[in-house]
């Protein structure tokens, strides 16, 4: 079989693409599939073959545009196993890297970006992208204030403690109960699920793709080849608009291929919609609170100059929801004379950013603590 029919259909990605897209040899793809079939469970040796007893690539572009992200970021994932840096960090940029891939991808079509928009591991990603490192820093923060103490009675700040975590333990464990009604859940669809990594969720994406396409009837199948999706006459007819464009002779038939491919994938739209939307059923209620504000830490609203120690106070007794005595009369037992409340807010940011700045092997624990909590958190999901 000629090298350039080894892809099967036009709209079909071929072994040279991919290659080209990874900046590897094409030999090298094909290591790239094993290493992935081998670590994700939903995939395996034959998830990118045409027929199952042989070598022959298939890539559908349905889905090959996922692989190709899956297949580039799959060295540089924390929770690989054989990976080095299991850093909050590293997790951070790989969901950067993850979704900025997705973003600037020219083959992913537009209404699949919009919804994967919508899905909560999509969601996730982009909130552990943004803060990961304010996590870090927060914690490495609190970690110096406790253990330094400067004067604070240390024996009351560790009942606070526990008494914030048992409130937060509790509340985590009620979250838990409420999504095991979920009975996306309980098919194991993964689609709308919340827990689990952006790398998971694409091969989840992947695995209902080929679902979609029929892939497995197409491997058990005896016809040698689908049909393409012109006929020759239209396919003859965007070639030669090509050329009227200037558009170089050699690169005619891969520009040609790319237009057919986008058709294609304009013509599946509602089909790949109502798939998509069948298998994301879930009876979950999931409330994203849209205030139209910004979460700003203490840090950054001083600096801003947005910072009111009143208001501060004020929020703790109403999240705390303290009874026997209102709000006025307990906010001004607890705020301190202005000239000592002046001096705080002037110099917490100085003393923030010298704790971060002083204790860098703190902070790298730290760092090292978050991104090895994640990596099991999403290892014992499965892949």
């Amino acid at each position: 079989m000629a090298k350039e029919d080894r892809k099967g259909r036009r709209i079909n990605y071929s072994r040279k693409e991919l290659a080209e897209y990874l900046h590897c040899a094409e030999t090298s793809v094909d290591y790239r599939l094993k290493k992935i079939s081998d670590y994700y469970d939903k995939l395996d040796s034959s998830s990118f073959k045409k027929e199952i007893d042989n070598n022959r690539n298939f890539f559908p572009p349905e889905y090959a545009p996922l692989l190709k992200i899956l297949l580039k970021e799959y060295d540089g994932n924390p929770a690989v196993k054989k990976a080095k840096d299991q850093s909050a960090e590293a997790i951070q940029d790989f969901n950067k890297r993850v979704l900025l891939d997705i973003a600037d991808s020219e083959d992913i079509p537009d209404y699949l970006k919009e919804v994967m928009e919508t899905l909560p591991w999509i969601r996730v990603s982009k909130i552990l992208s943004e803060s990961l490192d304010e996590l870090v820093d927060e914690l490495t923060v609190f970690i110096f204030e406790l253990v330094s103490a400067n004067g604070n009675d240390i024996g009351e700040t560790v009942k606070y403690i526990i008494r914030e975590l048992d409130t937060m333990n509790y509340n985590l464990f009620r979250g838990s109960c409420l999504n095991m009604l979920d009975t996306g859940l309980i098919r194991n669809n993964y689609l709308n699920r919340r827990d689990i990594a952006i790398d998971v969720g694409i091969v989840t994406l992947i695995k209902l793709l080929m679902e979609y396409i029929g892939l497995e009837e197409i491997q058990n199948s005896n016809v040698q080849e689908l049909k393409e999706y012109f006929s020759e006459e239209k396919r003859s007819d965007f070639e030669n608009r090509l050329r009227k464009e200037g558009i170089e002779e050699s690169k005619i038939t891969q520009e040609a291929d790319k237009l057919e491919r986008s058709e294609y994938l304009s013509s599946q739209k509602d089909s790949i919609l109502y798939m998509l939307n069948k298998n994301s059923v879930s009876n979950a209620m999931e409330a994203v609170i849209i205030s139209g504000r910004k979460w700003e830490s203490i840090v950054e609203r001083i600096k801003n100059d947005t910072f009111d120690v009143t208001e501060e106070i004020g929020k703790y007794y109403e999240s705390h929801k303290i009874s026997g005595v209102d709000k006025d009369t307990w906010v001004g037992v607890h705020k301190m004379p202005e000239s000592i409340e002046n001096y705080v807010t002037s110099n917490y940011v100085d003393h923030y950013e010298n704790i971060l700045r002083e204790k860098k092997q703190l902070r790298e624990k730290v760092d090292s603590m978050i991104g090895q909590i994640l990596v099991e958190l999403f290892s014992k999901v499965q892949r």
